[in-house]
């Protein structure tokens, strides 16, 4: 008994380093703008609210990744800006690849860029019967790249585009900024980080199998990776081969083993359905056609 309960109590107290130690390290860069918009907005309006985006998107997008607790975040420093610029010396090619250096510089498994693209702000009055209305929407698209900072490689890029409206009576029409309308932001502001959150997920932790019953199988990733009417490719489990040329190891996905065609989303998991002679087991990963 008494041994029994020991196990016990060293399996519960080795749990959290176990969560640890599944864990990946991340850099996570500060929100920007892009140059093109920057000089867009640079005489309109909308460049006093683009400073309130970036910092309302910098500091939830924090927030939700910190909260996944599936990632050990670092501190940020200026290495991610030489990162950056070596990046694009690669794209460019000027500079021959040298990853292995871009893991002594950040130090993590991977880095997180995220940089607004649009930004549109649009307000619209009218008065009906008397009655003053303003509508107000907000437009948000963001580039969004994870890199192996081993590799200094692209793992997943991806552009997502969110809006919010709202339609209130207001006071007057003659001003056109209604403190109403203050909370519009930051909500849509908290959408994009989650998007970036569950993106970034994805790429970073591929969807698996978790169960599989006969031609159905469950999926360890829900809402904001699948849709319904998804069709996904399966692949088998993951597999670590090692370069006989430079010794260095890395994962690579299995071999295709059909396709699936997702029929339920839920909040954290989806389920679908095995297409044709489809073959999937526990740990098979699973993307959608039109993702990298």
């Amino acid at each position: 008994m008494k041994f029994g309960m020991l196990k016990w109590s060293f399996l519960f107290a080795m749990l959290p380093m176990m969560a640890l130690a599944q864990q990946k390290t991340l850099y996570v860069a500060r929100v920007t703008a892009n140059e093109a918009l920057k000089a867009e907005v640079a005489h309109d309006e909308r460049a006093q609210f683009l400073g309130r985006v970036i910092e309302s998107l910098d500091e939830h997008l924090i927030t939700e990744i910190v909260s996944s607790r599936k990632y050990r975040v670092l501190e940020r420093s200026d290495a991610m800006e030489e990162l950056l610029r070596e990046q694009a010396l690669n794209e460019a090619g000027l500079v021959a690849k040298k990853g292995a250096q871009a893991n002594e510089m950040i130090g993590g498994d991977y880095a997180l860029i995220v940089s607004i693209d649009a930004f549109q702000q649009m307000t619209d009055t009218a008065v009906f019967n008397g009655v003053h209305r303003a509508k107000v929407r907000y437009q948000l698209s963001a580039q969004m790249r994870v890199i192996d900072t081993s590799t200094a490689e692209i793992v997943d890029a991806s552009n997502h585009q969110l809006e919010t409206v709202e339609i209130a009576d207001v006071a007057n029409t003659s001003n056109r900024r209604y403190g109403r309308f203050d909370a519009m932001l930051p909500k849509l502001t908290r959408e994009m980080a989650k998007t970036g959150a569950k993106f970034l997920l994805a790429a970073t932790f591929p969807p698996k199998i978790i169960d599989v019953d006969e031609n159905y199988v469950t999926i360890n990733a829900g809402e904001g990776i699948f849709k319904v009417g998804d069709v996904c490719k399966v692949y088998g489990k993951t597999r670590t081969v090692t370069d006989p040329d430079t010794g260095v190891t890395r994962k690579i996905k299995g071999r295709p083993t059909g396709t699936v065609k997702i029929t339920e989303v839920e909040a954290d998991y989806a389920q679908g359905e095995l297409m044709g002679d489809a073959r999937a087991s526990v740990g098979s990963q699973v993307k959608p056609v039109d993702k990298k």
